[in-house]
């Protein structure tokens, strides 16, 4: 009858450089855990929806992750933008990825199993505003990630690398009723 107990806290340390009225720099750190859910300790067997079969671990560890973010900032009324690189290092990082493939009464189904490993994120967001028109905006927003497992030297599994949404918005301040409409579309 397992019983796990875990204690986890967050903090966050951060700094700001003013270079002039458009330009900023942001530094921050920050440390988080998290606790493993209920599917990383308890998965043992087949997991219908995804038509395969997991296990957890009951003896996983909360991961640690220290992140260390520098953001440049731009921002006027015609064209903004922020630039955000950071380093993200998690202990005990869990990933669930494929190990076997097992015949049973209902067929052959692939085992994904969840570990535990020392991980690393590497990443970029870059979000970039234009008013082309008197009421007319548009978005752009790009996250790009490369996940790393240090402890086996490799890349991790299901890390989408690149993210980009984009939308054109219409703002009218004249207008109580109707604040903006968004056209919206992502890759």
């Amino acid at each position: 009858n397992p019983q796990p107990k875990f204690s986890n806290g967050s903090g966050t340390f951060g700094a700001t450089y003013v270079f002039s009225e458009k330009y900023k720099l942001f530094f921050n750190y920050s440390i988080a855990s998290r606790a493993p859910n209920s599917s990383e300790l308890f998965s043992e067997g087949l997991h219908h929806s995804a038509s395969r079969i997991e296990l957890g671990d009951l003896s996983f560890k909360s991961e640690i992750a220290h992140k260390v973010a520098v953001t440049l900032q731009r921002h006027s009324d015609k064209f903004s933008f922020s630039v955000n690189p950071y380093i993200n290092t998690i202990s005990d990082f869990i990933v669930n990825e494929p190990t076997d493939v097992r015949q049973t009464l209902r067929g052959n189904f692939q085992v994904w199993e969840y570990r535990q490993t020392n991980a690393q994120l590497l990443g970029v967001d870059i979000d970039a505003s234009y008013a082309f028109a008197k009421n007319f905006r548009f978005n752009n927003q790009i996250s790009l990630v490369k996940g790393y497992d240090r402890t086996k030297d490799e890349p991790l599994i299901n890390m989408p690398p690149v993210n980009t949404k984009n939308e054109i918005v219409y703002q009218n301040p004249k207008m109580h009723t109707l604040s903006f409409l968004k056209l919206r579309w992502s890759e």
